[in-house]
């Protein structure tokens, strides 16, 4: 049974002899009734209190899932922007080492072009110094061949001077 202090003030007790003091009674039961309203105010503040604390509680819960969401968020898409960048450094590389290898590629095909050049300028340097040398002796064998008919034609004509000068 629930009493509200209305009920309390209003409670009426039938009179007996020898009774309790019915003066006594009611301002026992005006105290009660006062202090029961006062416990009343103080339920309904106290309810009031909890229902903005439960309300507050919710509303913190949401704003920390929220969060948390936020967060997982964030955290996936850090791990991927990482493993995106981790793919595009290996592909980077990846590039890096293959225009390395044309390039290396590259300049061993032109070194070999130059040493076939520096091959091939030295063999003609070779013909041409050897061609040289014959035209260079056969040169000498014609200016000593000359030189020996000269120097017989020279001889022949001293001899026919001799004659002459014999002869006189």
């Amino acid at each position: 049974m629930k009493f509200s202090p209305m009920d309390l003030t209003l409670q009426t007790f039938g009179a007996k002899m020898r009774g309790y003091d019915p003066d006594e009674v009611k301002r026992f039961l005006e105290a009660v009734s006062e202090d029961f309203q006062e416990i009343i105010k103080q339920n309904n503040m106290l309810k009031e209190k909890l229902l903005k604390k439960e309300r507050d509680l919710q509303s913190y819960t949401e704003k920390e899932k929220m969060l948390q969401e936020t967060l997982m968020i964030a955290q996936q898409a850090s791990s991927n922007l990482q493993k995106t960048a981790q793919r595009e450094k290996e592909l980077l590389i990846a590039e890096a080492k293959v225009t390395a290898d044309k390039i290396l590629l590259d300049a061993n095909l032109r070194l070999a072009q130059l040493l076939d050049q520096i091959k091939e300028l030295k063999r003609e340097k070779i013909q041409f110094e050897s061609s040289l040398r014959r035209m260079i002796d056969s040169h000498l064998k014609m200016l000593d061949i000359q030189a020996e008919d000269v120097k017989d034609g020279i001889e022949e004509r001293l001899k026919v001077f001799k004659g002459f000068a014999e002869a006189e």
